[in-house]
């Protein structure tokens, strides 16, 4: 079975679950990860407690020491210079349902936010921070703070604010997913056993996806997309499937119709605001979901991990505000939706872009805040 056919009902807990996997993961630029659990894509929310605020934590701001560089800045042409010299193991950016005005920040083992002046908006003092719905079926989305045993839960807001929450525990439901078969697509649950006589049914299958949330390297996504890619299966036994091939097709939920051949070696999340990455001849590139190619396939994943049975997850960057940060030979840069290099790929590491064109870059160690000049 693969493990891209499982879709869980996701509770609050069971998110903050997750974030113990975020902790593994090296930040957008790290070209050899020291771990890639890091979220489960294509997964929906079920059981949890209520989440109730109990307290409210002063913000606590500071600026973080610059680094020592013997190098002069590279060039700037495509954007102009913030902030240089931060030094850290990590910076992310993550687009929640608010736009956050700062990003993450990871040092020695540590997480805090930083803005794009250097500043310190929480400090350094925490085990993980990462995005997630704030409770189960909401379309609310946060950083969250998980640190220390028991876990002590807070929730990030927008003006750098932190608000204590309690989660109560959590459980799975899990649920169907489409596979083509026989020339026509059939609904199965993933974990059978599996039956050829249950055609495709779209309101049968969003009743059965309420609930549905993609999570990603540095998003969360709610509500269940148009096109999804599928494979075939050869065989429907009782206790497993069969699949013709490793590859892929695009399927229109609503038509039920296949938009393209079973092409594509593999997929990273889905369709995000209208782009998918997408695997071809050992290369990633971006596609819109009636199939059409936004970029060539040149691209490296930004997390690959190789498990015993030979299944390889990857995952790369999806559009967020226009952009993508892409890796490419060891180095990166970023692109926009419609596959056009803005910043050529050059840096030892880069993050996604915000609402206001900023990002961050890693060079000769250490990290420059910059704004992109649109």
């Amino acid at each position: 079975m693969s493990r891209k056919s499982v879709n869980i009902r996701r509770a609050m807990a069971c998110a903050l679950v997750v974030l113990l996997c975020l902790m593994a993961v090296t930040a957008c630029g790290d070209t050899k990860p020291e771990s890639t659990s890091a979220t489960t894509s294509k997964t929906s929310s079920a059981t949890s407690g209520d989440a109730t605020t109990t307290t409210t934590k002063e913000t606590v701001t500071t600026t973080v020491p610059s680094g020592s560089t013997d190098s002069t800045p590279p060039e700037t042409g495509p954007f102009t210079v913030l902030t240089e010299g931060v030094e850290a193991d990590a910076i992310r950016y993550y687009q929640g349902s608010e736009n956050y005005p700062f990003s993450v920040i990871e040092k020695d083992g540590k997480c805090g936010v930083i803005d794009y002046e250097g500043n310190l908006v929480v400090p350094m003092n925490y085990e993980a921070i990462a995005l997630t719905t704030t409770y189960a079926y909401s379309e609310e989305i946060k950083l969250c703070i998980m640190d220390g045993y028991p876990t002590e839960v807070y929730w990030i807001e927008a003006d750098g604010t932190l608000v204590q929450d309690e989660g109560e525990g959590w459980g799975f439901e899990y649920s169907e997913d489409v596979c083509w078969y026989d020339g026509k697509p059939i609904i199965v649950d993933m974990f059978g056993p599996y039956d050829a006589d249950r055609g495709y049914d779209y309101d049968e299958y969003c009743y059965l996806m309420e609930g549905y949330v993609t999570f990603g390297l540095d998003f969360t996504a709610y509500g269940l997309p148009s096109v999804i890619p599928i494979r075939e299966v050869s065989e429907l036994g009782e206790e497993e499937l069969t699949y013709a091939s490793d590859n892929y097709a695009l399927f229109d939920l609503k038509t039920a119709k296949l938009l393209t051949g079973f092409i594509y070696e593999d997929y990273a999340y889905g369709f995000v605001n209208g782009l998918m990455a997408v695997k071809r001849n050992g290369k990633w590139g971006y596609i819109r979901e009636n199939g059409t190619v936004v970029t060539g396939f040149v691209y490296d994943p930004v997390v690959q991990e190789e498990y015993a049975d030979g299944y390889t997850y990857s995952a790369l960057y999806t559009p967020i505000n226009g952009y993508i940060a892409v890796s490419q030979r060891g180095k990166w840069g970023i692109i926009d939706t419609d596959g056009k290099t803005v910043v050529t790929p050059q840096f030892e590491g880069i993050t996604q872009v915000d609402e206001q064109g900023r990002f961050w870059f890693k060079q000769n160690g250490t990290w420059t805040a910059a704004k992109l000049n649109k």
